[in-house]
């Protein structure tokens, strides 16, 4: 997993604070390649298992979802840094993905939703993709 090096004390708080799950207005599909830039910050965790109980949360709530996403920096991920981050991700490829249905994005909008496994040469890890409803923003 990635060790999250680009993240200080301040962007995980900036991070908490404006926490979304992937989304824009007109996204497709999760990636099923390899991808150069997903344009925006992904909310990326060591395990499908962290990263499934984000998205548990979400679907209860955007307040649920933040509570876990929050509790998750504070659980020592596989290379010491946080289990979990909201981070811009590298080039990276992309590999199997989960259609999770609909959950809460922190605007607390609904979005569809998809875990999706990624890697790069150096660590694997996965996160959440969601597709916000056309017109609606992120």
């Amino acid at each position: 997993m990635l060790k999250h090096p680009l993240l200080t004390g301040a962007a995980m708080i900036a991070a908490t604070a404006a926490l979304i799950l992937v989304a824009t207005k007109a996204r497709a599909d999760p990636p099923t390649e390899w991808v150069t830039e997903l344009g925006q910050p992904v909310v990326v965790c060591d395990t499908r298992e962290q990263t499934q109980g984000i998205l548990d949360a979400a679907k209860k709530s955007a307040n649920a979802m933040q509570a876990e996403y929050t509790r998750m920096l504070h659980v020592e991920g596989i290379h010491g840094g946080p289990a979990c981050a909201y981070a811009e991700m590298p080039a990276f490829q992309a590999g199997e993905n989960f259609d999770e249905g609909n959950a809460f994005a922190a605007s607390g909008e609904l979005a569809h939703v998809w875990l999706v496994h990624g890697g790069t040469s150096q660590a694997e890890f996965w996160f959440i993709w969601a597709e916000m409803p056309k017109g609606n923003p992120a």
